[in-house]
């Protein structure tokens, strides 16, 4: 499993990889494109980022209602689940290549009193995990991380976790 973590505005974004997965391939070789599925998906700043690289969203998921409807308004929503990621389950996403999560920072903030990854908030990056475990073989390839820079000194724990679990 190889980590890759770079710093981003404000944030860190870390991109982890389950090892060396091929790119999907068309007849005659060529690359098609690659299916991305964004969990705390917000209003989809992360798809837009994705789309404009080229890759395809095909499952979104974010639990509140005000931005699902901003979402609604700049992209087709058809693959938006609005709701909770605790209801949320591995055989729901599609097969995809790449699952974003821009969990929430509070606990990680001094916002949050820095209660970290077992915050109730900033915890909920083990239920997105969870359910790319779920996935089982279908697992992406990719996972990208984003959240603010406190993130960064909880990362190996993550990976660490993930491992174990054979993510």
């Amino acid at each position: 499993m190889n980590t890759f973590t770079a710093p981003v505005a404000s944030s860190r974004m870390a991109l982890v990889s389950h090892g060396a997965s091929p790119l999907p391939r068309a007849a005659g070789g060529q690359v098609e494109a690659l299916r991305a599925a964004e969990f705390f998906a917000g209003i989809g700043l992360v798809r837009a980022a994705l789309e404009r690289a080229g890759w395809q969203v095909v499952f979104a998921n974010d639990i509140e209602p005000f931005k699902h409807a901003m979402y609604r308004a700049n992209f087709d929503a058809s693959d938006f689940v609005l709701g909770d990621v605790r209801g949320v389950r591995g055989r729901h996403v599609p097969d995809i290549d790449l699952a974003t999560a821009s969990f929430p920072c509070t606990d990680l903030s001094l916002a949050g009193m820095r209660r970290g990854l077992d915050g109730e908030q900033s915890g909920m990056l083990w239920e997105f995990t969870r359910v790319i475990g779920e996935m089982g073989r279908r697992k992406p390839a990719f996972l990208l991380l984003e959240n603010v820079p406190a993130f960064a000194k909880r990362a190996k724990l993550c990976v660490g976790s993930w491992a174990s679990a054979g993510l």
